[in-house]
C-alpha cells in the first residue's frame, strides 16, 4: 500500500517538477528529510526518489532559467567557502579509504541543494512551501515514532531515522523542526489544521522524550526559553511551557528520569566522559593539522585514534581517561569539524551558523513595523529558535553534514532577501514626489494617455 502512495504521489509531482521548479524543492527537501525508502518495502524501495527529484529539478531549472533570481550573500559565501575546504581535506584525509568520499559526495550534494533553495525560493508562498516540506519530512517521522511511543506506554524503541542519524540525532532534529511546526500552525487560520497542528507538536514532544537522549533535553529547556524570553506574550508562553513540563512528568517512565539524573553526574557517566575523550582527540587531529583536519570523520579512523588519542596528554587540564582502543564519534558538531576541516573549516562554519543568525535579526528588525511582513517576522522568530536548537542539541552530537541545517540556511538567506526588496519597494512609495519645477527643472508637459 506504501508503495502504491509514493507511486501514485511521484506520478503526480514528478511531471510537474519538471515545470515547476518550486514542486521539485518541495520533492527534494521531503524526500532527503524524510528517507521514504526506509518506509518502503515492495517494488518502489528500490527507486531512487530523491535523485529523481533532484533530477527534475535541476533540469527544470536550466529549462526555466529566466524564472530564478539568484544572487551570492555572505551565507552562501561562506557555505561554498566550507565545501571548498571539504574538498582540500577529502583530499589530505587520514583515511584514504572511499568512505571519506561518501560523505563528502553526500555533503557536496547537501550544498548544491542548499544553492537551488536559495535560487527558486524566492516568494512568500514559496518559502511558506519549503518550510511545510521540511516540517512533513522530519515531523512525519516525530508524529509517527510519538504516537507509538504513546500507546506503547512508553515502551517502544525509538532508534533513529537514516536522513537524520540515530536516536541522539532524530530527538535533536525534530527540536529543529518544532518551532517551524509552531509557525505553521499560527499561519494557519483553519481550525482543523490548527487541532492537527497541535497534535502532531505533542506527538513530536512525545517523541523528542522517547529517545532518552539528555542532549535533547537540554536542548529543549534551551528552546523553550529562548521562546519565552522573546516572546510577544511571555506569560502565555511561561504557562505552555510549565504544562509541558507537567506532561512530562507525569507521562515519562521511571528509566526516562534515570537517564536524565545522570546530567547532574556528567563526570561518573561514562557515555558522556567517552565523548570528552573524543573531542580531546578531534582537538589533537586539529592541532596537528590546523588547516585542513584529517578529513572526514577523522577521529573514527583506527589509526587517527591510536596515534593523536595517545598524544592526550597536551590537554590533561580536562581530565579523562586515557582513550581506550575502539574509535569512537565526534560527538559534537563543533568538534566534528574541527578534527575533520581544521581551524579553517571551524571557523567557517561558525561563520555560517552566525551568518543566519545575522540574517533572522534583520529581517526581524525591518519587519517589526510592517504589517504585510508580520509573517516574515514570525518565521524568522521561528527560524531563530531551530537554530538556537541546532547550535545547543549539537553541542553533543555528530550532525554537522545533515540536510536540514543547510536547507534552513538558506530559507535564512531568501528571507532576509524578500523582505529587504519589501522594504525598499515600501520607503520608495513613501517618499514625497518633488513637485512641478523643483531643482530649477521644468515640469515636463503633460502627454496623451496610450490608447
Amino acid at each position: 500500500m506504501r508503495d502504491l502512495l509514493f507511486l501514485a504521489v511521484m506520478l503526480t509531482m514528478v511531471p510537474l517538477s519538471l515545470r515547476f521548479p518550486m514542486v521539485g524543492v518541495m520533492g527534494w527537501a521531503w524526500t532527503a528529510l524524510l528517507a521514504p525508502n526506509d518506509w518502503l518495502f515492495s517494488f518502489m524501495s528500490g527507486v531512487p526518489i530523491n535523485k529523481v527529484f533532484a533530477g527534475a529539478t535541476m533540469i527544470s531549472m536550466v529549462v526555466f532559467a529566466r524564472e530564478l533570481r539568484f544572487r551570492m550573500t555572505p551565507t552562501l559565501w561562506l557555505v561554498l567557502c566550507l565545501l571548498g575546504v571539504a574538498t582540500v581535506s577529502a583530499t589530505l584525509s587520514i583515511d584514504q579509504t572511499d568512505a571519506g568520499w561518501v560523505i563528502y559526495t553526500k555533503f557536496t550534494k547537501i550544498v548544491l541543494f542548499c544553492f537551488v533553495i536559495a535560487a527558486v525560493v524566492n516568494s512568500r508562498l514559496r518559502i511558506h512551501a519549503l518550510i511545510l516540506a521540511v516540517a512533513l519530512g522530519v515531523g512525519f517521522v516525530g508524529v509517527s515514532e510519538g504516537a507509538f511511543y504513546l500507546v506503547s506506554g512508553g515502551g517502544h524503541k525509538i532508534v533513529g531515522n537514516p536522513s537524520v542519524g540515530d536516536n541522539n540525532q532524530l530527538a535533536a532534529g525534530l527540536l529543529v523542526v518544532l518551532p517551524l511546526v509552531l509557525y505553521l500552525v499560527m499561519q494557519s487560520e483553519i481550525r482543523v489544521v490548527k487541532l492537527i497542528g497541535g497534535g502532531a507538536i505533542a506527538l513530536i514532544l512525545s517523541a523528542v522524550i522517547g529517545t532518552s537522549s539528555r542532549g535533547a533535553l537540554v536542548g529543549l529547556v534551551a528552546l523553550a526559553a529562548y521562546m519565552v524570553v522573546n516572546s510577544r506574550r511571555k506569560l502565555a508562553g511561561f504557562a505552555a511551557m510549565m504544562m509541558v513540563g507537567l506532561v512530562i512528568l507525569a507521562t515519562a517512565p521511571e528509566s526516562w528520569f534515570q537517564r536524565m539524573d545522570t546530567i547532574t553526574t556528567a563526570n561518573d557517566d561514562n557515555s558522556f566522559m567517552g565523548r570528552v575523550i573524543a573531542w580531546k582527540v578531534s582537538t589533537m587531529i586539529a592541532l596537528d593539522r590546523p588547516l585542513f583536519g584529517g578529513g572526514f570523520h577523522a577521529v573514527q579512523h583506527p589509526f587517527a585514534w591510536a596515534l593523536y588519542g595517545g598524544s592526550m596528554h597536551m590537554l590533561d587540564f580536562v581530565p579523562t581517561d586515557p582513550a581506550g582502543p575502539m574509535p569512537r564519534a565526534a560527538h559534537s558538531i563543533y568538534f566534528e569539524v574541527l578534527g575533520d576541516m581544521g581551524f579553517v573549516g571551524l571557523g567557517l562554519f561558525v561563520a555560517m551558523l552566525a551568518s543566519m543568525a545575522v540574517n533572522l535579526r534583520r529581517v526581524r528588525r525591518l519587519a517589526r513595523e510592517q504589517a504585510n511582513l508580520r509573517w516574515a517576522f514570525d518565521l524568522a522568530f521561528a527560524l531563530q529558535g531551530s537554530l538556537v536548537a541546532y547550535m545547543v542539541a549539537g553541542a553533543a552530537l555528530s550532525m554537522a553534514y545533515v540536510d536540514l541545517v543547510y536547507v534552513l540556511a538558506a530559507a535564512t538567506v531568501t528571507l532576509r532577501q524578500m523582505v529587504e526588496a519589501e522594504t525598499r519597494v515600501a520607503r520608495g512609495s513613501a517618499l514625497p514626489r518633488p513637485p512641478p519645477g523643483m531643482l530649477g527643472l521644468a515640469a515636463a508637459p503633460d502627454r496623451p494617455a496610450l490608447r
